[in-house]
């Protein structure tokens, strides 16, 4: 009886140490994804400006005092496009060449380097700079060609509990979320894109959206997401029109993926 007591007190102890050697894992991992985030934005060149402190309500500090300094108007802020005109791409790729981008989707927390490597298991646990992490990087398919001229591009991404990542893409499940967030940027070398998003939906992985050879059913993988939106965002691409798809996870369904899909409408030139 002690026996099996000691060893039932053996193997928890085994658990607990391992569950706590995954933890400090997970927790590294994190630190180093928001590490190497930060990294890429000072590189990049993406780093906001230090905020402004709010002048004093005092009258005499606020104007008409010797000496103060004159009240300036609040700048515009920039619009997405020309925020990210400036983006040091060729800095980017020094660091990791196999960088092709930058995603963007305004007044959210989805900004991050864009990857594309030699298959599609590398970036699940590296970030942008190659580090070990969970949480892993935003990447292109593998399948896809270079340059973003494909009727079809994918990019994948973790949907992170921090609503890091693609973790902001579960907020498309409301429309009203869409309507404030209806836009996807992306600054690659030829210019800054900008994809208007009109449809989201689970998607089986064996699916239209996981082919990459059409061979002219582009028509097909609009009308899916037409057919099972869960908003209409009264955009209807037309078989021509490249279609950008962001796909990440869904709790608890091993062959379905939550997707955004959206369709190019502009492209601005870089700086």
């Amino acid at each position: 009886m002690k026996r099996a007591l000691r060893l039932v007190k053996l193997c928890l102890a085994v658990v607990l140490a391992v569950g706590l050697v995954m933890s400090a894992r997970h927790l590294l991992g994190t630190w180093r994804a928001a590490r190497d985030h930060a990294d890429a934005e000072r590189i990049a060149g993406l780093v906001p400006p230090e905020p402004v402190s709010a002048p004093s309500s005092k009258p005499e500090e606020v104007q008409g005092q010797e000496g103060s300094a004159p009240l300036t108007e609040e700048e515009e802020p920039l619009s997405p496009e020309e925020a990210l005109a400036v983006l040091d791409l060729p800095a980017l790729q020094a660091v990791n060449s196999e960088v092709v981008g930058w995603i963007r989707i305004p007044d959210t927390q989805l900004s991050y380097p864009l990857l594309q490597g030699g298959d599609n298991q590398y970036y699940l646990t590296h970030t942008w700079k190659k580090t070990y992490s969970p949480a892993g990087a935003i990447f292109q398919d593998c399948r896809n060609g270079p340059g973003f001229d494909g009727s079809h591009t994918i990019l994948y991404g973790h949907r992170m509990n921090d609503d890091t990542m693609f973790g902001t893409l579960k907020y498309y499940r409301k429309a009203e979320f869409w309507q404030a967030h209806p836009s996807i940027y992306l600054a690659l070398e030829d210019g800054v894109r900008r994809y208007d998003i009109f449809a989201a939906y689970e998607a089986s992985v064996w699916g239209i959206v996981y082919e990459m050879d059409l061979s002219g059913r582009e028509g097909e993988l609009i009308q899916t997401g037409l057919d099972n939106s869960v908003f209409n965002a009264g955009i209807v691409p037309e078989a021509e029109d490249k279609i950008l798809t962001l796909s990440t996870c869904t709790r608890g369904k091993q062959e379905v993926r939550w997707v955004v899909q959206a369709r190019l409408a502009e492209v601005y030139e870089r700086t």
